[in-house]
């Protein structure tokens, strides 16, 4: 089958949704299918990379076509991609961009959560060796956020509840554009947050190593959570961190949102909190390190129900539906 992908994403980036763009498209070429991804050129982006290393650094088989169209407009890129696609007479498009989406039938349109690569958190290294490698205390228990920083993550959260912590817990924070990572270290500074540590952004293919040289993952989300554009997201997003921190079998505290409690169940593969409750916050993180067995149970449960959000089970649900439809 020829796919064509359109993405409004900047690939190469430090934006997860070119991470899933990357993934879908390796998923569904791995399946056998002809894959031609289309996207704008990226002169935004610090990252610069030889096209052969787009592949590697996304940790994706180099299985697949990449298509540079040079316009910004989203919009028209996905006009154009659109077109292209038509002229390759292609029978399945796949797409994050609302605008591409707009030019299908209503009836036509699936849209499916994110996924996750299982086998990067197979066969890593045990947690104090990880620790040794990303120099980490070995004599910490840590709390790790990893993704974004943008505004309503909830990392004021963390920054006040950090505070409270007894002194063996470290704070542990991973990722963030140069921006968002300089005002949230200068509140850390203004607060006295002694037991925080920033490491900014990390390639990948690495978060794995991190989640698992943790204790405890805390995805703090708030009903305000912003994307990279500035637009609230917290009705519809689907956090690809949740099936990274479900994949790591690490106990995971998170927000108490209507979209996170479509995979996410309190007491049964995590544990959720009021996230405009500080207070419920740390008791959470306090639960999710003092009681051994719930944790253990929640992080077992996580790691097993995330099987069936693999970026290769997503891809197969897709061609089963273009399959059906036509």
């Amino acid at each position: 089958m020829r796919v064509a992908c359109i993405a409004n994403s900047w690939i190469p980036s430090v934006y997860a949704n070119s991470i899933q763009v990357m993934k879908m498209c390796g998923a569904i070429a791995s399946l056998g299918h002809e894959v031609t991804l289309s996207i704008g050129t990226n002169e935004k982006e610090q990252i610069q990379l030889k096209e052969g290393d787009i592949f590697s650094s996304y940790g994706v088989e180099r299985i697949f076509e990449i298509k540079k169209i040079p316009l910004r407009i989203n919009s028209i890129h996905a006009f154009i991609s659109s077109v292209y696609a038509k002229l390759k007479k292609t029978e399945l498009c796949y797409t994050r961009s609302i605008y591409a989406a707009s030019l299908i039938p209503r009836q036509r349109i699936i849209t499916k959560r994110n996924g996750v690569d299982i086998e990067r958190f197979n066969k890593l290294p045990t947690k104090e060796e990880l620790r040794r490698g990303l120099n980490l205390p070995q004599d910490k228990r840590i709390i790790c956020y990893a993704g974004s920083l943008y505004r309503g993550r909830g990392i004021e959260l963390l920054l006040s509840v950090s505070r409270k912590l007894p002194i063996d817990l470290l704070m542990l924070i991973v990722g963030g554009r140069r921006g968002d990572l300089d005002r949230y270290k200068g509140m850390a500074l203004n607060m006295g947050c002694t037991n925080v540590e920033f490491r900014g952004f990390v390639p990948n293919s690495t978060v794995p190593r991190y989640l698992v040289a943790s204790d405890v993952l805390v995805m703090p989300y708030q009903s305000s959570a912003e994307d990279p554009s500035g637009r609230v997201q917290a009705n519809y997003m689907c956090p690809m961190k949740m099936f990274e921190y479900m994949a790591s079998g690490r106990p995971i505290v998170a927000s108490d949102l209507g979209i996170i409690r479509e995979v996410l169940r309190d007491r049964e593969n995590a544990i959720l909190f009021d996230p405009s409750d500080e207070v419920g916050l740390f008791n959470s993180i306090m639960v999710a390190l003092g009681d051994r067995e719930l944790a253990q149970k929640i992080a077992k449960n996580a790691q097993e129900e995330v099987k069936k959000y693999t970026w290769t089970e997503r891809a197969k649900s897709v061609i089963s539906f273009s399959t059906e439809e036509t």
